[in-house]
């Protein structure tokens, strides 16, 4: 059963230590005459307090959000209600004069940090309040992304997109990161803090997300600031071993299924996941193929090979995504909103509860067939015995006499007789 502590407590994911405290002794005194819930708020509290445990709570969730992805605005709106997840990766080029590089660039909303990686390197990393917009180009899929440079100088980095719909979304992204750190972030930083922010983050009480209307934002998207609403995990996860260019290590890791992307993840020293690789799976640009238990994925004219552990494990993960690829398999999460209700143990109780009143009904209505099958057999039963009599009747009242049923009788009496006398005349001595 997972627990969503922050809801518990109705923290945002921007609580200081100091902020967890004080609403749990709240509720505490709140809940006095409720075990459970008292139980519920003091180990909510203890887990959030606990460095380790809540590093890798937001870790678990990171990978949720990155698998639940959405890959433009207009799914965004369409599909998670104008919503994004505090944490997004973007699979893109940059551009170093002449030259093209292929990184990832990852946002990080809870400890407001953008990346960027270059595999297992990060490259470069820089605090929100140091990113000051982004803009489209006009060549085809550009964007110039602007930071704060020393000395109050500007620094535009060139990055080109795979595919059309992936820069408007990212320069949303940037953006909206733009737009929070302008509105909520306070530049005092706190030693208390678990995410090394000080500041607190405005929220609104009915649904607990960040509303960032105005500003920068083109698109009304709010960001969701709380566990109140949890991304689904993957279809399949298996183990893997990425096979490496020539004269490099081969990385083993899992490659994890989600709605739109494959990750490929690597566990580092302290037990934490790491997203090594990105494939989006776009139907024009995305394919792949097996070869016994080498899998290859092809995304944009460039391939990745993975070698598993056994065959079966391949052609499982190779029929897995088929369905995901083909919407047979997760149709309903592709159609709808993506998001895992906090209350989602009360709603799986009330659809078993709706599935029981349905299987239950339905063995009532089998119930009241098979009664109504035994009452025609017993009707059928009825009327042969009716129809045996009328017809004893017919024969003179008495039941009919078998001639040969008689004469076997006659004939089984006059063999036991025989037998009988035989066994007398052979006690007295006398031959038969």
């Amino acid at each position: 059963q997972r627990r969503v502590h922050g809801n518990v407590l109705g923290l945002t994911f921007w609580a200081t230590l100091n902020e967890i405290c004080v609403k749990g002794e709240e509720l505490k005194k709140k809940y006095a005459g409720d075990p459970q819930m008292v139980k519920q708020v003091t180990d909510a509290a203890n887990f959030l307090s606990e460095w380790k445990q809540r590093r890798k709570y937001f870790n678990e969730f990171e990978i949720r959000c990155l698998l639940s992805q959405q890959m433009s605005i207009h799914a965004v709106k369409e599909r998670n209600r104008r919503r994004v997840f505090p944490y997004s990766i973007f699979r893109v080029v940059k551009r170093l004069g002449s030259d093209l590089e292929p990184v990832h660039l990852r946002f990080d909303f809870v400890a407001l940090i953008f990346e960027e990686w270059k595999g297992d390197e990060r490259v470069q990393a820089y605090h929100f309040r140091s990113i000051q917009g982004a803009i489209s180009e006009s060549d085809e899929d550009g964007l110039r992304m602007f930071t704060s440079g020393t000395k109050g100088s500007a620094t535009v980095t060139h990055y080109k997109c795979r595919y059309h719909e992936q820069r408007g979304l990212l320069v949303e992204t940037i953006n909206l990161a733009v737009s929070i750190q302008r509105r909520y972030y306070k530049s005092a930083c706190s030693q208390v803090n678990p995410n090394l922010v000080a500041g607190k983050m405005k929220r609104d009480k009915s649904d607990l997300v960040i509303d960032i209307e105005g500003m920068r934002s083109q698109h009304n998207i709010k960001l969701i600031a709380s566990d109140k609403v949890v991304p689904p995990t993957g279809f399949l996860q298996s183990a893997a071993i990425k096979k490496a260019p020539f004269l490099s290590i081969d990385r083993p890791g899992h490659l994890i299924i989600g709605l739109k992307t494959i990750l490929f993840v690597i566990e580092n020293e302290d037990g934490l996941l790491h997203v090594n690789d990105q494939y989006v799976l776009d139907t024009s640009s995305f394919s792949f193929y097996n070869d016994d238990i080498v899998v290859t994925l092809v995304s944009f004219d460039e391939q990745a090979s993975f070698r598993f552990a056994s065959k079966e494990i391949a052609t499982e993960f190779c029929e897995t995504l088929g369905k995901v690829m083909k919407v047979e398999l997760g149709y309903d999460l592709r159609s709808a909103p993506v998001y895992a209700h906090h209350k989602r143990n009360d709603l799986v109780a009330k659809l078993k509860k709706a599935k029981l009143k349905e299987v239950n009904e339905k063995l009532d209505e089998a119930q009241k067939y098979l009664n109504e099958l035994m009452d025609f057999k017993r009707s059928i039963n009825e009327e042969l015995a009716r129809l045996d009599e009328a017809f004893e009747e017919e024969e003179g009242g008495s039941p009919r006499n078998d001639p040969m049923s008689s004469l076997n009788q006659e004939s089984a009496f006059d063999v036991g007789r025989s037998a009988s006398r035989t066994l007398q005349l052979r006690k007295v001595g006398v031959d038969p």
